[in-house]
């Protein structure tokens, strides 16, 4: 079984969370690069070039979208597959 589900993606990275492990937190990948945080915004780990900007991102989505993240984070610890989709934080381009 794969071991993590894609729940959303926005800004070039793509949000996931872990099926097997289950721990209260998202896993984004950017590039190469990878973070995981917390649902309360702390980095848990990040690659030493995850760009602060995309953190800053982070941080906002998780906020807006808490209570969908943590439904997910239940059906997850009680083995309800799929996960369900989270909107992307929209962006909004400045001229």
């Amino acid at each position: 079984m794969e071991r993590k589900q894609v729940i959303s993606t926005f800004s070039g990275m793509t949000i996931d969370m872990d099926y097997m492990l289950c721990i209260p937190s998202i896993h984004a990948i950017y590039g190469e690069e990878e973070a995981v945080i917390d649902y309360g915004g702390e980095i848990r780990r990040r690659s030493s070039r995850f760009p602060d900007a995309k953190i800053k991102l982070l941080k906002r989505w998780i906020a807006k979208h808490r209570t969908e993240i943590e439904k997910n984070h239940q059906k997850c610890g009680h083995n309800g597959f799929p996960l369900d989709p989270i909107k992307p934080l929209k962006l909004i381009l400045k001229d």
